[in-house]
């Protein structure tokens, strides 16, 4: 066995010893770096809660009202303390927070910075309204086992997220507006769908009573209005009883005793499709209504589609009695009821009004004749048994939140809310075809110059294709301007039109001839000689018996048809807010512009 040399020993021991030096320094290090981690991480912590709770004051206000704190908020430096106080209680390492008012810019990846000149910060002056607030937060900590300290400073923008409701179209403005058409043809959509005698339960009490619709999607159970969404097979009793607990809550006990008795007499099996009836829109809904008027509405239209016959305002024996007319297949179809959307500004925020399509098939009895001429169908000229078809399609409207403004609502500073609204295609016609067949004396309708100076007789046999008809075309347009909804003058309950157009309604029928398929012939005997020729029926005065056409049943009855049909589809518009070109705007209260975010 060979002994170690005596000048190796105890190396060990004094290799530990230095490497125990090292172990213990690189640790000492290491916890030291691991405090300026934490100061830094709380820093960064304080900076983004600060700058969240000193966003809520950014409300449209002056930088100088912000800062001196005006309109009951407080001022912002003191905003900036209390919330650094409350953020820092448990933390312990900051030592400054301050804040500064900034314009925000876009840099070239998208993300937010702070407006700078020559790398200086921009101030925003008292005058001019801030887009954020800036927070600086400095921190710092004693180091354990090194000399000094370790310090951190970090910044956090806060910035208000602009947020507004609107509808286009509305039954409560409609209804507001005690056009007692309008109300009859509400209660019998929404009446019939229903299968409740809306009258009876005084529903014009919900006309201008809101629904916030957080606490409505509390009452069912789903948590926030976001949960709204999820709900496709709801049971309309359970919408109205959850609604009825929120009115309660908002203290509108008038309007919640409506609404429970709604809830009590709709059929037990009666679901809905919630989505359909409500637009949750994009981002936060924490200040979100719907009108309750709208939503029982909505709920009717959005069970019964389609509208027909089964509804009084389109029952046949009213809307088609006229001499002459027969009953036949109508069908009214509300394709998509109006809608609300809320969100920021931005083109997703989109909100729809509804669409309407009318078709209608009826049997009209022609007369036997017509100013001297047999009256009959177009393809048979022995059947008496017209058509008169009557169609429209109506497109509708869609528009986008463009801009809002939230101020206090006075005749100085009035909200806003800005669309930019577009319009669908939309037509509308009516159409009886019919023929007309036999001889006429030809003298006064063919041209001058055709007969001769001197004939014993000139006969015109006509075989005529015509039409009792009339139509109108709105051609899609795409808005190029915005509609603004402005609190005052309006008032949450006015229209504001997004155009002068009228209201939906069916043409005026006027006859025409077909000259394509209409034929002339005229026989004109001269001296016991009969000469036949063929005469273009665009060349002929036909006027009088285009009078007589009109002043027969045939343009007598169509004129009733079209009155009545109008008489019926004229409300439906208003109380939808459907105009031809252009839509209804309203405003939802209230307009919010210090929904708090951190950008990011």
């Amino acid at each position: 066995m060979t002994s170690r040399p005596r000048g190796d020993r105890g190396a060990i021991a004094a290799m530990t010893a230095i490497m125990m030096v090292l172990v213990i320094g690189a640790a000492a290090f290491a916890v030291d770096l691991g405090m300026q981690r934490v100061v830094r991480s709380d820093a960064q912590a304080v900076a983004d809660m600060v700058a969240m709770d000193a966003s809520r004051l950014l409300d449209g206000r002056t930088a100088g009202q912000i800062r001196d704190g005006s309109g009951g908020q407080p001022k912002l430096a003191d905003a900036v303390a209390a919330s650094a106080a409350r953020n820092t209680a448990s933390l312990g390492r900051v030592d400054a927070v301050t804040a500064t008012l900034v314009y925000l810019d876009l840099d070239a990846n998208g993300a937010y910075t702070p407006r700078r000149a020559a790398g200086t910060l921009v101030a925003v002056p008292d005058t001019a309204v801030p887009d954020a607030v800036m927070v600086d937060v400095t921190g710092s900590v004693d180091f354990a086992f090194t000399p000094g300290r370790g310090s951190a400073h970090r910044t956090a923008i806060g910035k208000a997220t602009p947020y507004a409701c609107f509808r286009l179209g509305s039954y409560a403005a409609a209804l507001s507006g005690g056009d007692s058409q309008v109300v009859g043809v509400f209660e019998s959509t929404v009446g019939d769908a229903l299968g409740v005698n809306l009258h009876a339960v005084g529903y014009m009490g919900l006309v201008s009573t809101y629904l916030n619709l957080d606490g409505l999607a509390a009452a069912l159970g789903v948590g926030s209005a976001d949960g709204l969404a999820s709900l496709s097979n709801l049971a309309v009793s359970s919408l109205f009883t959850a609604s009825a607990t929120v009115l309660t809550s908002q203290g509108k006990t008038s309007a919640a005793a409506v609404m429970t008795q709604l809830a009590s007499k709709v059929g037990s099996g009666m679901r809905v499709n919630l989505p359909k009836v409500l637009s949750i829109g994009h981002g936060s809904t924490a200040s979100a209504q719907i009108n309750a008027l709208d939503l029982v509405a909505g709920t009717g239209f959005a069970i019964a589609q389609d509208i027909a016959n089964g509804n009084n305002f389109l029952d046949t024996g009213v809307v088609w009695a006229a001499p002459h007319v027969s009953n036949g297949d109508v069908e009214l179809k509300v394709i998509q009821a109006p809608q609300e959307a809320c969100g920021q500004p931005s083109t997703s925020t989109v909100a729809r009004t509804a669409q309407l399509s009318l078709a209608s098939t009826t049997g009209f009895n022609l007369p036997n004749n017509v100013g001297g001429l047999s009256a009959s169908i177009q393809s048979d000229p022995s059947s008496k048994s017209g058509t008169l078809a009557i169609n429209a399609t109506l497109g509708g409207a869609s528009g986008y939140l463009t801009a809002l403004q939230c101020a206090s609502g006075t005749p100085a500073t009035a909200e806003k809310t800005s669309v930019r609204v577009s319009t669908d295609l939309t037509s509308a016609d009516v159409s009886l075809p019919f023929r007309l067949k036999g001889s006429l004396d030809a003298v006064g309708i063919v041209p001058a110059g055709v007969l001769p100076p001197v004939f014993t007789t000139a006969t015109l046999t006509l075989d005529l294709y015509l039409s009792t008809a009339g139509r109108i075309t709105s051609p899609a347009t795409v808005g190029a301007a915005d509609t603004t909804y402005a609190v005052p003058p309006r008032t949450y309950q006015d229209a504001e039109p997004t155009n002068a157009g009228a209201y939906v309604s069916v043409p005026s029928a006027t006859t025409t001839i077909d000259p394509v398929q209409s034929t002339a012939s005229l026989a004109v005997k001269v001296a016991g000689v009969t000469t036949t020729t063929t005469v273009a029926v665009s060349t002929l005065n036909l006027t009088s018996l285009i009078s007589a056409v009109n002043a027969s049943f045939i343009g007598t009855s169509t004129a009733t048809v079209v009155g009545n049909v109008n008489a019926a589809l004229v409300p439906l518009s208003k109380l939808l807010g459907l105009r031809v070109g252009g839509a209804d705007l309203f405003g939802v209260p209230h307009p919010s512009c210090s929904n708090p975010a951190v950008v990011d």
